[in-house]
């Protein structure tokens, strides 16, 4: 079991950032022109949103903190969610660079469409790094409140996404639907990938039956 100090620093960590990170994701997605035209306004709401989550989170850090002891082979999923969460966040951060990762480029209109590395597989890696972080967390901790924040952070990165992607649309066209197409939103398209090969098993051998004299 983790010192009492210990999970009330990592559950105020985790729920300051990620209790109001979806929230600021949607309305920014929602409200795109408005935070292109004035974009200070997005960070004076991400400055407000973290301070009223900051002062929740301290005024109910017992309650937030508590934890219970978890099993050595959960903690050790968790400590496997924890590594892919830092290669995925490592992968993605190369991939977009310091601006489009914290939403600079998405404010200035200058975002480009990627789709390579992580990309070529999953829309949205970044929200996934968050669930395989919050999960492992909570595996190896025990804490209570990050299981919820989990549970909710895949519910509301859910409409984040949904949000992102007709905002994404409507700016790049048809070059962003059938890269919709063929990636899945937080996880590869297994089903894509068996009929790829399927397909490729079935030209392999109608080129072999052709080579029969």
């Amino acid at each position: 079991m983790l010192p009492a100090i210990a999970s009330q620093i990592i559950a105020f960590a985790c729920i300051t950032f990620f209790l109001p990170l979806p929230i600021f994701w949607f309305i920014l997605h929602r409200n795109i022109r408005h935070f292109r035209k004035y974009q200070r306004h997005a960070l004076y709401m991400k400055a407000g949103m973290l301070a009223v989550a900051a002062v929740f989170a301290f005024y109910n850090i017992n309650d937030i903190s508590s934890a219970t002891e978890t099993d050595i082979v959960l903690k050790i999923v968790g400590a496997a969610l924890f590594v892919l969460t830092c290669y995925l966040s490592y992968k993605t951060a190369k991939l977009l660079g310091k601006d489009t990762l914290v939403g600079i480029s998405e404010i200035r209109n200058r975002e480009t469409l990627v789709s390579s590395g992580v990309y070529r597989a999953i829309r949205h890696p970044k929200y996934l790094t968050i669930f395989t972080f919050l999960l492992g967390v909570f595996l190896i901790t025990g804490i209570t409140s990050l299981a919820y924040l989990f549970i909710y952070s895949l519910i509301t990165f859910y409409l984040v996404s949904i949000e992102e992607e007709k905002e994404l649309e409507k700016r790049i066209g048809a070059k962003y639907t059938d890269y919709k197409g063929r990636t899945g939103r937080f996880l590869p398209k297994l089903g894509r990938k068996m009929k790829k090969r399927n397909t490729a098993s079935k030209k392999k051998t109608h080129v072999k039956k052709k080579r029969k004299p």
